[in-house]
């Protein structure tokens, strides 16, 4: 069942909507809760290559991505685009850069059977969507500089997204925490966990 949103958080969604024009809301399943929170919550830490790409919804006519050397470019060409990676991680040193407009939004879809792992630094412009089951940790040491950051552990689909309509459900089986360690620059940041562990940074 989808709902809206309520209580002290719609004042933070009516500016993302009037800026973004999209509607968010939350489908919730069993015991799933919504927490727009920052984490202060380490995991062990492990090494990690470049990102893994599967695909880009729409092809190149939508979105390029290229590696070089530690930096993986995103060159965005629609305003509403996906992108599937088999896995999403960011060693220290490694860097996610994103070309796109303030007014673009980028769905990255994660497929992997662990949690996305960043250390490293990602920047857009835009509205940057990471959505995985498994779970989303921005680690000690992350930096996150884009215009809007929705980072989730709950599932929302191809259609939905592409229609505006940001309905996220949980998946079953999976954990789902979302947790911050690092600095999240200059943003609007909403976290979709069903499930919280560490302390909220306020």
């Amino acid at each position: 069942m989808a709902v809206n949103i309520k209580s002290e958080f719609n004042t933070l969604i009516n500016k993302l909507n009037s800026h973004y024009k999209n509607r968010l809301r939350l489908g919730l399943s069993g015991y799933a809760q919504l927490f727009f929170y920052s984490f202060l919550f380490c995991y062990p830490s492990f090494s990690y290559a470049t990102p893994d790409l599967r695909g880009v919804v729409g092809g190149d006519a939508a979105a390029t991505v290229n590696t070089q050397g530690l930096t993986t470019h995103v060159n965005q060409f629609q305003s509403s685009v996906i992108i599937d990676w088999n896995s999403l991680n960011l060693a220290a040193d490694e860097k996610l850069a994103i070309t796109q407009e303030q007014t673009d939004n980028l769905l990255h879809r994660i497929h992997s059977s662990t949690a996305t792992d960043i250390y490293g630094q990602i920047t857009g412009a835009g509205t940057n969507l990471f959505v995985n089951p498994n779970g989303v940790f921005f680690r000690p040491g992350s930096r996150v500089d884009v215009g809007a950051l929705i980072a989730s552990g709950l599932q929302i689909s191809n259609s939905d997204f592409l229609n505006g309509d940001y309905i996220f459900n949980e998946m079953a089986g999976t954990d789902g925490f979302v947790i911050n360690s690092g600095i999240i620059n200059k943003a609007y940041v909403y976290f979709f966990t069903h499930k919280n562990r560490g302390c909220l940074n306020v």
